[in-house]
């Protein structure tokens, strides 16, 4: 990936709109809930027998995903806010509340909504993965630990109701991104393989 310097909106092709921030931002938001959704575990399945789970991959390689999408997903975040700072007009765009329909600031090339895209599918697969590997016992996930991914899920939940601004949402995101990428790691550390 190279940095090069964001053109400015006089400058791009006359046929290419500028992104939508929340186009951008509310799909990097929703696979960081998807990764948070780990704090449903101590809820589901509890009088569940465990089943072998055949045909699963190990926990390892599902953990070890999972925290590759968290790294990632920090990576957008960064590069979201780099954008959004560079931008021309940013600063208006960056104090407005994220809503659908918010033009004036290239927030993301192709390449960027792509990645974010197949992150946010990746996350999805993974997270579901690891919840069924803490389900067969093959990660233990004590109920403290799922509470602090249900606290990320809290905090995320309060950006969208209290519509925050764009920036706030880029910068908390990268925030709970951050926490969740420890929190996968210390779920990696108790995996039993």
């Amino acid at each position: 990936m190279s940095l090069e310097p964001r053109k400015p909106p006089d400058q791009l092709p006359p046929d290419r709109l500028l992104c939508d921030p929340a186009a951008v931002v509310l799909p990097a938001l929703a696979a960081l809930g998807a990764i948070a959704a780990i704090a449903v575990m101590p809820f589901v399945g509890q009088d569940r027998s465990p089943d072998p789970g055949r045909g699963r991959r190990k926990a390892a390689a599902s953990i070890r995903d999972l925290e590759t999408d968290c790294l990632q997903l920090q990576e957008i975040f960064r590069r979201l806010q780099r954008n959004l700072r560079s931008a021309p007009g940013g600063q208006a765009v960056a104090a407005s509340p994220l809503k659908f329909g918010l033009y004036g600031v290239d927030l993301a090339d192709t390449e960027l909504a792509a990645e974010i895209a197949r992150v946010m599918g990746a996350a999805v697969r993974d997270t579901g993965e690891v919840m069924r590997a803490i389900e067969d016992g093959g990660i233990d996930a004590p109920e403290t630990l799922c509470n602090r991914f249900g606290e990320c899920q809290e905090h995320l939940s309060k950006l969208i109701v209290e519509r925050a601004s764009v920036r706030v949402a880029i910068d908390e995101g990268l925030a709970i991104a951050l926490r969740l990428t420890a929190l996968v790691q210390d779920l990696k550390r108790r995996t039993g393989e």
